[in-house]
């Protein structure tokens, strides 16, 4: 990353750290995963085209990190490739802007602006009394000194020497009791900004819940149980390319089938407009003939394949997938999406579960 200028011109695949701000070139199935600079926790979709005049602040504009033909330093390729021409590279980045600001002093709490206001309240007090009494010895022909003495006594008896050890030691005891709870405080003025919220918006995957995913059941249109949705949801997985899922993780988890003979023929990656991912094998088991697998969304899939049986046999109808036709072919597909916390694999063999 050192070794990146302006002007450079680099390739990029799954798995790879984006080097420098850059803009798309080339791009295929692009998918870059920058969460750190959105906070959306799904890939964005990238692909080489014109800048829009939304983006015309250039590449290092933090407003400009929905862009789809720009990509940025920190973030990472999930899957695809592209060819990018850098831009910005350091602290003229979009992630160097941030470093930046996290450099700049922290704003003030509303519970220390309103400890500040309190103790400013008190002073004026305290400086309003101490005059008042001055004027007034003055007034009545006492000592000038003594009168000066005395004021400035009642000054420093009035000025609450122990108020930041009161508030300390009571945000102490909120911390503690929080944390019987489970719950941990880095910074103790946060518990009064967290006492005072009316209305707490929060992400739920990752924040509220662990974003793990975990099997459920494999089951057949019918509702029964059978284990071919998972054998095929397991060869999917085993032989796609790029960063594996969470979806992919449960598979793993749950159990590791053979798939001895099986022969990956082609892939199409997973993209967030088809939400699809699709593996082509050749299988031992059908007489050499080849099986499209798909995970992805839980649209319809009759518009995208479609098997018939026909007079000579099993025939199938032209495949929108893959836009090919084709002889006798097997299709077994198989679809994945989130519904009530459960995420089915469904399909023309069965459906698989997973929670989250």
């Amino acid at each position: 990353m050192r070794n990146v200028v302006p002007g450079d011109v680099f390739r990029l695949s799954a798995g790879d750290l984006v080097p420098a701000d850059a803009r798309l070139l080339e791009s295929r199935d692009l998918s870059v995963q920058q969460s750190m600079l959105t906070g959306e926790s799904l890939p964005a979709d990238k692909m080489a085209s014109a800048p829009s005049p939304d983006s015309a602040a250039g590449p290092g504009d933090p407003g400009n990190a929905d862009a789809p033909h720009l990509v940025f330093l920190g973030t990472s390729v999930v899957s695809g490739t592209g060819t990018a021409l850098a831009t910005a590279t350091g602290p003229k980045t979009v992630f160097g802007d941030i470093a930046v600001r996290l450099r700049s002093r922290v704003p003030e709490t509303e519970f220390e602006h309103g400890l500040r206001r309190f103790s400013l309240l008190i002073l004026r007090t305290t400086v309003v009394l101490v005059l008042f009494i001055l004027l007034m010895g003055i007034a009545f022909k006492h000592d000038a000194f003594e009168s000066l003495l005395f004021a400035v006594a009642l000054g420093v008896g009035l000025t609450p020497e122990f108020l930041p050890m009161i508030s300390s030691v009571t945000l102490t005891q909120g911390a503690l009791r929080m944390a019987r709870d489970q719950v941990i405080v880095k910074h103790l003025a946060a518990i009064q900004d967290f006492g005072s919220i009316d209305v707490l918006c929060s992400d739920k995957t990752g924040t509220l819940t662990t974003g793990v995913m975990q099997f459920d059941r494999a089951v057949a249109p019918t509702g029964a149980a059978v284990p071919r949705p998972l054998t095929l949801a397991y060869i999917n997985s085993r032989f796609e390319t790029g960063i594996r899922s969470p979806l992919d993780a449960a598979i793993f988890h749950q159990a590791a089938a053979d798939v001895t003979g099986y022969q990956k023929i082609d892939e199409i990656p997973f993209d967030f407009e088809r939400r699809r991912l699709s593996v082509v094998v050749e299988a031992p088991d059908v007489g050499g003939r080849r099986l499209l697998i798909t995970k992805g969304a839980s649209d319809d899939p009759r518009p995208v394949d479609r098997v018939r049986g026909g007079r000579s046999g099993r025939t199938a109808r032209r495949n929108h997938e893959t836009g090919e036709r084709g002889g006798p072919r097997a299709i077994e597909r198989g679809r994945s999406a989130r519904s009530g916390g459960r995420v089915p694999l469904a399909g023309a063999a069965g459906r698989l579960l997973a929670r989250r």
